[in-house]
């Protein structure tokens, strides 16, 4: 986040014309949304590091930021971190349907369920992955 208003925040990364309908797509994706509705100035609230949000906000405005980017590979680390785990749980499963390629590093164990592959590593080696996981191959 950096001092600004929410909807500068989310343009960020975002080049040429702004479409609205999938600003509000992506708000809804990642359940921030309704917050932001809620805010008595919506998307032209005033935000910073330090204030204006709460974590978990934070964490899904930076999630709806990456998505609206057009990187075809997303790394998350940690980014469910702040949440809630009902609202884990929806951002996460929402997620799950788009075909983009996302990594997720995670310690929350309910991350796991949302994925298709998981590789779990300890002391800088790997020490399990799901079945159809080929470390040679890039997704």
């Amino acid at each position: 986040m950096f001092t600004g208003t929410i909807l500068e925040n989310l343009l960020l990364v975002l080049e040429g014309e702004v479409d609205e309908h999938l600003i509000l797509k992506v708000c809804e994706q990642v359940d921030i949304l309704a917050d932001i509705q809620k805010m008595p100035l919506g998307f032209q609230t005033q935000v910073s590091e330090d204030g204006g949000l709460s974590g978990g906000q934070k964490q899904r405005l930076a999630i709806a930021r990456a998505l609206l980017s057009n990187q075809p590979i997303l790394i998350f680390d940690e980014a469910t971190s702040g949440l809630d785990r009902k609202t884990e749980s929806r951002v996460m499963a929402n997620l799950s349907e788009l075909t983009r390629t996302m990594i997720f590093i995670a310690h929350r164990s309910s991350v796991y369920q949302h994925v298709s592959r998981v590789v779990t590593m300890a002391n800088g080696k790997l020490e399990a992955a799901s079945p159809n996981f080929n470390p040679f191959q890039f997704i």
